[in-house]
């Protein structure tokens, strides 16, 4: 039988950093389109440049995490 490699405590970090930044990806989103049917041109631009930052920090916090497990092997 297989065993499972321990989680050390950076993939630990790692896989809370991930669960956050999707967290906050998820809350701008649902933003967005809760504002959506409402929302001025400017206001539009800012959103979705909140929601596009919010993206693209919770692709590089999974990033990280396959990174770290690719490497350590954990």
């Amino acid at each position: 039988m297989e065993s499972t490699p321990p989680i050390c405590a950076k993939k630990t970090r790692l896989l809370q950093d991930y669960l956050e930044a999707t967290q906050a990806y998820a809350a701008a989103l649902a933003e967005f389109n809760k504002r959506l049917a409402n929302v001025l041109t400017e206001d539009y631009s800012k959103l979705n440049r909140i929601v596009d930052r919010a993206r693209r920090q919770s692709e590089d916090a999974r990033d990280r995490l396959a990174r770290h497990i690719a490497e350590d092997h954990c």
